[in-house]
């Protein structure tokens, strides 16, 4: 069973049978995202006006037509041009299942697909995209979702990713002390942690440990605690947990606070967002 949120601008939907997945369909005049990163690849179909998709260190427009590609852990943010209503869909994608289809396509255990390229102009596979949304969208045949899900997911992997794509380069020496500091930092992901705790737990100065942190992960680290914080609060307001509950859980103790955090990152409300329960 599939069901959507009843605001206007604003729909998830999530299924039971395509558990791997979210959909979201979103249409905003105004500024509506901060830069943030989501654990899942998210697929962006742009249906009306333009947007300034910030990715990669820069900010481009793009409009109607154009696909968005952006990996895991990538720090993005897309907000409609002055003027613009800007109306897209957005599917987030669970790594997992990206492996799996790529797997599929290369006959191997291959490393999770990488999409070097954030924006491609595809007028039929964006035709495709926007026929699974609302296919997924309407909910009335899972079984059709499932395999044009599957079929779709293909076409964009074989199209458009690309595999053992190098690393950036960084001393092994700095990769461990930053993952250290990564793994204190999520083994306390609810709680205040100062920037001199992971700085020691690092082994660098504190402003060295923010310096390499930034360049590691995209965003300084209260920033990467937040989104981590929210990512945790979609899963538990997704599973029915009460928003208060859910704001205690993930180490708010105001929940105006909690909601005004959970909207400058997922842009709606937590209410709006559970109201996408099956």
């Amino acid at each position: 069973m599939t069901s959507s949120t009843k605001n206007p601008n604003v729909r998830f939907t999530r299924s039971s049978r395509l558990k791997d997945i979210e959909l979201r369909f979103s249409q905003y005049r105004e500024h509506a995202f901060d830069k943030h990163s989501h654990r899942t690849y998210s697929i962006g179909v742009v249906n009306g006006g333009q947007t300034d998709f910030f990715h990669h260190s820069i900010t481009e427009t793009i409009q109607r037509g154009d696909i968005a590609l952006i990996n895991t852990n990538e720090v993005h943010a897309c907000n409609p041009v002055e003027g613009h209503a800007l109306t897209y869909y957005m599917l987030y994608i669970q790594p997992n299942l990206m492996c799996d289809i790529a797997a599929e396509l290369t006959e191997s255990q291959s490393q999770p697909p990488h999409f070097p390229t954030p924006i491609v102009q595809d007028a039929p596979m964006h035709s495709k995209m926007v026929e699974l949304c609302q296919v997924i969208e309407t909910g009335q045949d899972d079984l059709e979702a499932e395999i044009m899900l599957y079929e779709t997911l293909l076409e964009v992997i074989r199209k458009y990713a690309a595999f053992d794509t190098p690393l950036p380069a960084q001393t092994t020496k700095s990769s461990e002390n930053i993952a250290a500091a990564h793994q204190y930092l999520m083994d306390h992901l609810f709680e205040k942690i100062s920037l001199e705790e992971l700085g020691a737990h690092s082994g660098l100065s504190p402003y060295h440990f923010l310096r390499e942190f930034r360049k590691h992960y995209g965003m300084p680290p209260h920033t990467y605690q937040l989104q981590q914080r929210i990512n945790e609060a979609k899963r538990l307001l997704a599973n029915g947990t009460s928003i208060a509950d859910t704001a205690a859980q993930v180490g708010f103790a105001d929940q105006s606070h909690f909601t005004r955090k959970f909207k400058t990152l997922v842009g709606t409300t937590p209410r709006q967002y559970q109201d996408a329960k099956e």
